[in-house]
């Protein structure tokens, strides 16, 4: 029963302590939690698309493998769990070049 809990309870408790952390020692407003979030679920959804079109770019390059090929090339090479990973690493290098871009220069 603990270890359905044992993420989540991790993952709020290190949150807390961030949270206190960060507004007490250095400083950091509360109510800018809240604009954290949302950037949150900006990245969030940009690691969802990039998942979605790394999904369609694997599966695209495995058929033409073989179609080239003419051997058989399995779906599940594209399956590697690694690619949620390399999609957060996507997500994030366009989300920061989202928002230098949008910020003036000089």
């Amino acid at each position: 029963m603990i270890e359905e809990y044992f993420i989540p309870l991790v993952a709020l408790s290190s949150t807390a302590v961030a949270c206190l952390f960060a507004a007490r020692r250095l400083g950091w407003p509360l109510r800018s939690l809240r604009t954290g979030f949302g950037k949150a679920l900006e990245c969030v959804g940009a690691v969802v698309l990039f998942c979605l079109l790394n999904a369609v770019v694997g599966t695209a390059l495995i058929f033409a493998a073989r179609a080239f090929s003419g051997r058989f090339v399995s779906l599940h090479l594209g399956a590697d769990q690694s690619l949620v990973a390399v999609s957060a690493l996507q997500a994030l290098v366009f989300q920061w070049w989202r928002e230098s871009s949008r910020t003036p220069k000089g």
